[in-house]
């Protein structure tokens, strides 16, 4: 009977270790944030363009966003109409001031939706057109963006 026991407890100790430090890694596992990965903002854009995104809450729970875009030297005009195509946070967007080829242009998002917090994520696409330069035509791109409130 007593070896029946002995058996038993060191039965119970030596899966009760490996219980304790399973939990220990998961503990630190979870402290670390490895089963909830941050979204970083994210803005593509064909070229001739390259963009920026953050969307913003601020002090008064109201979220606003802006897109930096930046164009290469062979972009002449920037079209100041711009069209928002799908959104699931933002219905409009504008520019900041004319946007010039030659310089950083920031476009606002704007009306975003109330229940859009800090940590929600976000998602739309604009069209954007310009004209090359010593062209006629205008063309279009894409422009789509996406993350986490900050």
């Amino acid at each position: 009977m007593n070896r029946k026991s002995q058996s038993a407890m060191e039965f119970l100790m030596t899966y009760g270790w490996a219980l304790m430090i399973i939990l220990i890694v998961l503990a630190t596992l979870f402290y670390l944030g490895v089963f909830s990965p941050k979204t970083v903002s994210a803005c593509i854009v064909d070229p001739p363009f390259s963009c920026d995104v953050a969307l913003k809450q601020n002090p008064d729970k109201q979220v606003s966003g802006k897109i930096s875009i930046t164009a290469e030297r062979e972009v002449e005009e920037i079209s100041e109409e711009l069209e928002a195509l799908t959104s699931s946070s933002c219905t409009s967007a504008i520019w900041e001031q004319p946007p010039n080829p030659n310089q950083i242009s920031t476009i606002i998002l704007t009306s975003c939706a109330q229940e859009l917090k800090k940590g929600n994520k976000y998602s739309g696409k604009l069209s954007l057109s310009y004209k090359k330069e010593g062209g006629t035509f205008q063309h279009a791109v894409i422009l789509k963006y996406s993350g986490t409130v900050e």
